[in-house]
């Protein structure tokens, strides 16, 4: 009888190791749910002397976009809405040349595509800005420094072809 009570107990699972193994599962579950936050957004200036050269081409239509969309043809007018519009084609297009010229792609069509979903997301951040700052304050970019450094930034290297 007691061998056979031996053996049992010797099968039994470890208890112990059940819960350290628990307690591990929840801890990597814990882990993977913490929610993660990117950086905040650095003036393009700063931002410039560190990043891939096609990035300040594509911050510049990513803004340029944010403006377009938050004020709109109407309140901006048709001549200064064109020429937004014209301008952020051209960041685009030139960070398009810049990503192939730098060897990042040689397809053409992954270029734009990649440098267009950029542009979208830099312009959701802008215009995520722009609602808190409006809520905050009543302006949407008028005391935004960021936003004002980034627009000199960006009417500065529309003069420039490229980097």
């Amino acid at each position: 009888m007691k061998i056979s009570l031996i053996v049992k107990l010797a099968r039994a699972p470890n208890y112990m190791q059940i819960y350290k193994m628990r307690l591990f599962f929840i801890a990597i579950l814990l882990l993977f749910s913490l929610p993660s936050f990117a950086q905040e957004m650095r003036p393009l200036a700063d931002a410039f002397r560190t990043s891939a050269k096609p990035y300040p081409f594509v911050r510049c239509g990513g803004l340029y976009q944010a403006f377009l969309e938050w004020t709109g043809k109407e309140r901006m007018g048709a001549e200064v809405f064109n020429l937004y519009e014209a301008s952020m084609k051209e960041f685009l297009a030139a960070a398009v040349m810049q990503s192939i010229q730098d060897g990042m792609t040689d397809n053409l069509q992954v270029a734009i595509e990649s440098n267009l979903r950029d542009a979208r997301n830099i312009a959701d951040l802008y215009l995520s800005r722009f609602e808190r700052n409006y809520a905050a304050v009543g302006q949407a970019f008028g005391e935004d420094h960021l936003v004002s450094s980034d627009m000199i930034f960006c009417m500065d290297l529309s003069q420039k072809p490229t980097r």
